[in-house]
């Protein structure tokens, strides 16, 4: 196959590989797992199968059911199963892409009052908690569940990450300013910003 396939084509594969699926049962698939930490869409799962079923990695059969539509049933063709098993074979680790829309907000916090940010920290804080609660929970019971240890992993991790959240929620509340401080964008020859932004070390060091 001469396409290249992205992250989010052989998650596709990788949820098929454990069980066939029709598209809503693939969505809701992909809610309750690997959309925790690589979100797709229902509108890219069904353009994925479309795919996919197009160059052969997957194929669909219809199948009838009382009083519904026929539904369309994907499984992995041996081509599918090889194109997963050599990425998953591939040992390049990819940049981790995260987006928190929380620390966007408290990036920008000189536009706010301190006390505003802190009652984010808070929120953040107590969705976190609730979030290590329901990992561990469902940790419990994948420990007595057959054939679980890798989703266990994915689990742990969840845990950890929740936990970690937490912790940096009350701890970031400490180094809140007593004060509100404004910068102005409009004024001249700003300094400190642009040296500042120059410091930080770059995400890809020697890209651009």
């Amino acid at each position: 196959m001469s396409e290249r396939l992205g992250t989010t084509s052989h998650a596709i594969l990788g949820l098929l590989s454990l069980t066939p699926m029709s598209g809503y049962d693939l969505f809701q698939a992909v809610d309750r797992s690997v959309s925790r930490f690589w979100p797709i869409s229902k509108s890219q799962v069904y353009a994925e199968l479309a795919r996919l079923e197009t160059t052969g990695l997957i194929d669909g059969t219809d199948v009838p059911q009382e009083r519904l539509p026929d539904k369309r049933v994907f499984r992995l063709t041996d081509a599918g199963e090889q194109a997963l098993d050599a990425w998953l074979d591939d040992g390049e680790v990819e940049d981790m892409q995260l987006r928190i829309p929380f620390l966007l907000k408290a990036f920008f916090g000189h536009r706010r009052p301190p006390e505003h940010t802190a009652g984010l920290l808070e929120v953040v804080r107590d969705e976190a908690a609730d979030e290590a609660a329901m990992y561990a929970s469902f940790l419990k019971m994948l420990a007595d569940a057959p054939d679980s240890e890798y989703a266990s992993i994915v689990v742990l991790f969840g845990l950890k990450m929740a936990q970690a959240f937490a912790a940096w929620a009350e701890e970031a509340r400490a180094l809140l300013p007593a004060h509100q401080f404004r910068v102005d964008p409009r004024r001249p020859n700003p300094r400190t910003a642009p040296a500042l932004f120059r410091a930080a070390p770059a995400r890809q060091p020697g890209r651009g």
